[in-house]
C-alpha cells in the first residue's frame, strides 16, 4: 500500500517522520506530518542508499497504513527507534517526499542541501 500524502507548500514546508518507540521485535510505527521549514523544526536527517528491489522489502506502518520499505531502510529504522519515549523526528527522502508527484519531488530534491544543513544531526 502507498503512503497517503497530504499536500504541502513545496517552497516552505517539509514532511517529517515521527518514529514511535518500540522494542526490536515490535512492528515499526510512524506518523507523517508537515512542518514549516522557517519555524526551524527539530529533526535528524537520514542519509542512506535506497538499495535494490532485489534486496527485499519489509512492512512498517505509517499513519496506521501498511507501507513496504526496502530492507536497508527497515534496518535503519529498527536501529534508530528508541525502546522508550520520546519518539524521534526524522527526515527521510523516500518517505517524506511524495515520489509519485513529479513537481513535489523536483522541488524537494532541489532543497535537499538546505534540509540536510538545517537538521540537528545527519545520520549515515
Amino acid at each position: 500500500m502507498a503512503i497517503k500524502y497530504s499536500p504541502i507548500d513545496d517552497e516552505i514546508d517539509i514532511r517529517l517522520v515521527k518514529l514511535e518507540p518500540g522494542n526490536s521485535t515490535d512492528p515499526i510505527y510512524c506518523t507523517l506530518r508537515s512542518a514549516r521549514f522557517s519555524a526551524n523544526p527539530q529533526y535528524q536527517a537520514l542519509s542512506y542508499t535506497w538499495g535494490k528491489a532485489t534486496d527485499g522489502f519489509n512492512r512498517i506502518y505509517i499513519d496506521s497504513e501498511t507501507v513496504e520499505v526496502r530492507a536497508n531502510l527497515y534496518e535503519a529504522l529498527k536501529s534508530l527507534r528508541p525502546p522508550l519515549g520520546p519518539e524521534r523526528n526524522l527526515w527521510i527522502d523516500s518517505l517524506c517526499i511524495n515520489q509519485a508527484d513529479d513537481q513535489e519531488r523536483s522541488q524537494q530534491v532541489g532543497r535537499m542541501s538546505e534540509i540536510y544543513s538545517q537538521a540537528g544531526e545527519v545520520l549515515i
